[in-house]
């Protein structure tokens, strides 16, 4: 698998397959130091967890766009937990933005308020944050508050 991996164009495969190869060892009686397994490990989950929360954020966007919010929010909370757990601000900042839209949809401007704000906190210098800075922007100015900082908020 290692071989193969990385032509298939996914860094997640590779960490997989080196992972897959420690264990492999450890079954068949080699010594693996704890330390590289469980860094191999937690290099999956935080993979596993990454794509989550993006193939969440992609599926939630479908949801709000059929205007079903319930659905949307669920998923987007968990996206949001994933994203902040692995520290992937340009997840995070995306799945905030969607939740801001989400609760700006049901009418609660407090609620995508707090989620702009939450946004601003995970927004790191030099992170690309693409689609995600985009919808924050977007949302942001139609609540009246600047997408990245309180320093000049939108007119309302």
């Amino acid at each position: 698998m290692r071989e193969v991996a990385p032509h298939l164009g996914d860094d997640g495969a590779i960490l997989l397959a080196d992972a897959l190869g420690l264990v492999a060892r450890r079954t068949a009686g080699a010594p693996v130091p704890e330390r590289d397994l469980d860094a191999a490990l937690s290099r999956v989950e935080a993979d596993a967890k990454a794509h989550f929360a993006r193939l969440a954020c992609f599926v939630a966007e479908q949801d709000l766009g059929a205007g079903r919010y319930g659905p949307a929010r669920s998923r987007l909370e968990r996206a949001c937990a994933a994203a902040e757990r692995v520290r992937r601000p340009s997840a995070a900042v995306l799945a905030r933005a969607l939740l801001a839209t989400c609760e700006l949809s049901c009418g609660d401007r407090d609620g995508a308020r707090s989620h702009v704000e939450a946004a601003r906190r995970e927004i790191e210098p030099g992170v690309s944050l693409g689609r995600g800075l985009a919808i924050l922007e977007a949302v942001a100015a139609r609540i009246g508050v600047h997408a990245t900082s309180d320093a000049q908020p939108h007119p309302a």
